[in-house]
């Protein structure tokens, strides 16, 4: 605005700035800090007059730079001469980009005037004391050697910015009004009075943690802090790294040892914690894990819950597993049989398609306990079902259903096909012995069959008593054969009927 009212160009000429010296020192400021480096020359009539408001001043700190090189970028000698003091304004960024961080001395092996910041230059005459940096510690000396302020300072020189000023905050009068004679001397008597730039157009504006904030601002906080001290500390790393292992052990603690709603409570609770002790802790102290803890905590909330649901997963798959194997055999229970059976009834009366029930056991198996030891036993009835579940299909369900006795459903398959199917397992279990860990055992097996085609209504129970009965008559007809049951004739059919309907002129069903 006030270029354009006074119709300037940048850089303006230096006499205009001149005028502006003037006038603030006529309104008699405690200091004035002019954040716009003169380096180099103009011409010789704006440089005298420029230099001249500065000596009539007597109260001017003046900024230099380091540039990109490392080397000193200092303002004319012409300015440096009448000048209070000469400071960097160098400010550091941080990884995002963002300024936190002043570099309140620049190191260099021997520690000259020009080599404290600025904002020291300014802050040592306004507190009337002399900078002094050691053991990462900046104080200001007063002439009989007392501490007047003292601040730590990382092991660099740099020095936290906690920005506790904005625009808002602060007395902000355009130059233009300096100009035209518009400003009260009241507003800058016996006030530090800082000079520069403001506007975006100028690329002196910097992100900031309160946003984009101009360079003059910058220096501001950073006179603020220097002023107010001690300022705020860093906090050690190891406390921080206390704060966040301990925050995601109770995290942890808390999603294993309560059910869910309760720990996301827990959760939401430890992460309010942490942000109120972040911010208990930005009161005093500097850290830059100010989401860490609460981070950690939502994570361990995240993983406790992952792993929660992983284990319920396994948990309940065992159960499943549990409640429907059989423990010994490793096979499907008599219940899972039961909820099979009904389900493959139902699409079988559903499609009319038809479905085969075996039932088998070992013949004289009680011969075997008495004789080898139910040790013995088990293990013949582990070699009988593996070898059984080798000689059926995919789809084929065999199941314990008590004892030595087992239970195999097949899928779409008539009775030809299932009384074949019945003589093929008889075969492989009575030709060959069975191997255990304590030798071999010949065995014989009787079979019941039973089907139905699914046209008919017919109950999970009833079936398998159709297939119990076929069984017991292939056991009163003289063992080791195979029985199949009649619907039509209520009655069975006798072992040699089986035979011959296994042997050749039947057989499988095509769905099989």
């Amino acid at each position: 605005e006030s270029y354009r009212r006074f119709n300037l160009s940048w850089p303006c000429d230096r006499q205009i700035l001149a005028t502006v010296i003037d006038r603030i020192r006529s309104a008699s400021p405690r200091l004035i800090g002019l954040d716009i480096v003169f380096a180099g020359e103009t011409t010789r009539q704006s440089d005298q007059r420029l230099a001249e408001a500065i000596k009539r001043a007597g109260n001017v700190v003046m900024a230099s730079y380091v540039g990109t090189n490392g080397e000193r970028v200092l303002p004319h000698p012409l300015f440096v001469q009448h000048a209070l003091a000469v400071g960097s304004v160098n400010k550091l960024s941080d990884p995002d980009f963002h300024v936190r961080w002043a570099r309140a001395v620049e190191l260099s092996s021997v520690l000259r005037a020009e080599s404290y910041a600025f904002e020291v230059r300014v802050a040592a005459h306004v507190l009337g004391g002399t900078p002094q940096f050691e053991n990462e510690t900046l104080r200001f000396l007063a002439a009989d050697g007392r501490v007047i302020r003292h601040l730590p300072l990382r092991a660099d020189g740099a020095l936290h910015i906690p920005y506790v000023a904005t625009a808002s905050d602060l007395t902000v009068i355009p130059i233009y009004k300096l100009l035209e004679g518009d400003v009260s001397p009241e507003l800058l008597r016996d006030k530090m009075v800082l000079v520069g730039v403001s506007g975006r157009i100028f690329h002196d504006t910097f992100p900031t943690p309160l946003g984009q904030q101009a360079g003059v601002f910058i220096v501001a906080n950073t006179l603020l802090a220097l002023l107010t001290g001690p300022g705020l500390q860093e906090v050690p790393l190891g406390v921080q790294w206390l704060w966040l292992l301990l925050s995601g052990f109770l995290a942890a603690w808390a999603t294993s040892r309560l059910g869910p709603v309760p720990a996301l409570l827990a959760a939401l609770g430890l992460v309010g914690a942490c942000v109120g002790a972040s911010v208990l802790l930005a009161l005093r102290y500097w850290t830059w894990d100010l989401i860490g803890p609460p981070s950690m905590v939502l994570m361990m909330f995240g993983m406790g819950t992952f792993h929660r649901a992983i284990v319920l997963a396994v948990e309940s798959s065992r159960l499943r597993l549990q409640a429907t194997t059989d423990a010994m055999t490793g096979i499907a229970n008599l219940r899972y049989l039961q909820v099979r059976l009904q389900h493959e009834l139902a699409r079988a009366q559903r499609y009319h398609l038809p479905l085969a029930v075996l039932m088998f056991d070992i013949d004289h198996f009680k011969s075997v306990n008495d004789r080898y030891g139910h040790a013995f036993g088990n293990d013949a009835l582990k070699a009988l079902v593996n070898r059984t579940q080798r000689t059926l299909r995919a789809v084929d369900l065999i199941a314990r259903y008590g004892g030595d006795e087992f239970c195999v459903l097949l899928p779409h398959t008539e009775l030809r096909g299932a009384v074949r199917c019945a003589e093929h397992l008889r075969a492989a279990i009575t030709q060959r012995p069975l191997d255990t860990r304590d030798g071999s055992l010949s065995i014989t097996i009787s079979i019941g069959v039973t089907v139905t085609n699914g046209a008919n209504a017919m109950s999970a129970e009833t079936l398998l008593e159709q297939a119990d009965a076929a069984l017991y008559q292939s056991k009163r007809t003289g063992r080791n054969l195979v029985s199949c049951y009649d619907p039509e004739a209520r009655g069975h059919s006798n072992g040699r009927l089986d035979r011959s309907l296994a042997d050749g002129r039947g057989g499988r069903s095509q769905h099989r």
